[in-house]
């Protein structure tokens, strides 16, 4: 099973086009400009996340391809 690191509704956007996740309990892994798996068990992307605030992350969804780029080669699991 996929573990996901950013809960969040993959329909919801802000007016950039970017994904609006919840701040993890623990946010401690993320930082602008990680690659984490974002969305929920059903679906799920790779995400670049963009800006961090209190509440929320945003993140814009990226290809496989572009996630080993930035040196994530596979799925986080539990």
């Amino acid at each position: 099973m996929v573990r996901i690191e950013i809960d969040a509704d993959l329909m919801l956007v802000d007016d950039e086009g970017r994904y609006i996740g919840h701040l993890p309990a623990d946010p401690s892994r993320l930082h602008v400009g990680c690659i984490a798996v974002a969305g929920r068990p059903g679906g799920y992307t790779w995400a670049l996340v963009e800006e961090i605030t209190d509440t929320a992350v945003y993140f814009r969804a990226i290809e496989v391809d572009e996630a080993h780029k930035h040196g994530r080669l596979e799925l986080p699991t539990f």
